[in-house]
């Protein structure tokens, strides 16, 4: 890492443990007022996206606990919040180099576009070291030419034959649902919603990204399927929700705060200001197709008016509005 390379850790087994001990081992060896700055981020997690990792790296960069305090705003897309970092880090180098460690570099958060070319950019800085686990076997195919030379690696074998944790393996209870032929009632976060709305007119795309701005303007937190009920899973197949009886809301993980969601008709006049629908006969289309695919809810509030929001938790709101606007 000292010579500008970068480290990547293959072989069977876990190898989170290895780059815990790393971390600790350049903690612990460095006085505290010269202590390099370390970031680990988990590419495992299913909602992880490239913009956390980068907002998380620019706080550290900046001394900051959290992105609010930020001295500077950081911009909406990923690739300027990329270039602001190394603007900072190139004006204003570090006393000692950013360590990045990531685990599960080859995981299914981290393959999609632009996540391996924003990586490699940020790990070929002279102010960055990178030391990244792989556990698939063709993870070399995952880089061309052009990103390998970037990411300048060294590779070792790592082998530990350690099992994985729960968290590092993918969902069994999805997998088992998807067997049974049950995938259906639950709809995967940003990857199901893109698959969804590549099938639907643009019109469905472009109402889907005014819904789900408006959510996140207002501060509105989405639903996490995980705390709805069966019963209400019923009630949706028995065409509940939007277009008839609201739901029952249950105060699921991921859900901040009693009342959340856009008002129908606030959400029915933003589409007409930019020409999505022409008249409320499509606009209630649309949504009933995201009702079919359970890309939406409905409920109502104490005054009786109908709201909308999306079965989805903040960070993955995120990351879907993140899809639809690239």
């Amino acid at each position: 890492l000292s010579q500008s390379f970068n480290i990547c850790l293959y072989g069977y087994g876990s190898k989170r443990h290895l780059t815990s001990s790393f971390a600790s081992y350049l903690h612990s060896h460095h006085h505290p007022t010269t202590a390099p700055k370390i970031v680990v981020t988990n590419g495992y997690i299913p909602t992880l996206t490239i913009r956390q990792i980068l907002t998380t790296i620019a706080c550290t960069v900046h001394n900051c606990p959290s992105p609010s305090s930020l001295p500077v705003k950081l911009p909406a897309q990923p690739q300027q919040i990329l270039d602001t970092i190394l603007h900072e880090l190139f004006s204003s180098p570090p006393p000692s180099p950013i360590y990045l460690l990531v685990n599960s570099l080859d995981a299914p958060p981290l393959r999609r576009a632009p996540t391996p070319s924003l990586l490699a950019q940020l790990a070929s800085s002279p102010y960055v070291r990178l030391l990244a686990t792989c556990d698939t076997p063709n993870f070399p195919l995952l880089w061309d030419t052009n990103l390998r030379e970037q990411y300048n690696w060294l590779f070792h074998d790592a082998t530990t034959y350690i099992s994985y944790g729960g968290v590092e393996i993918e969902d069994v209870v999805e997998e088992v649902n998807e067997l049974m032929g049950r995938s259906g009632r639950r709809i995967k976060g940003k990857e199901g919603v893109g698959f969804v709305l590549r099938s639907l007119p643009e019109n469905a795309r472009v109402l889907y990204r005014v819904l789900v701005g408006e959510l996140l303007t207002q501060g509105a937190e989405g639903l996490d399927v995980e705390g709805m009920l069966d019963e209400e899973e019923e009630d949706i197949e028995e065409g509940g929700g939007l277009l008839g009886t609201p739901h029952k809301l249950t105060k699921g993980r991921g859900r901040v705060g009693e009342v959340g969601g856009l008002e129908y008709r606030t959400l029915y006049q933003k589409v007409v200001e930019e020409f999505i629908c022409s008249n409320e006969m499509g606009f209630r289309q649309l949504l009933k197709e995201f009702h079919d695919h359970q890309m939406i809810v409905s409920r109502r509030d104490v005054t009786g008016a109908e709201m909308l929001t999306v079965p989805f938790r903040k960070d993955e709101m995120e990351a879907i509005l993140e899809d639809l606007v690239l």
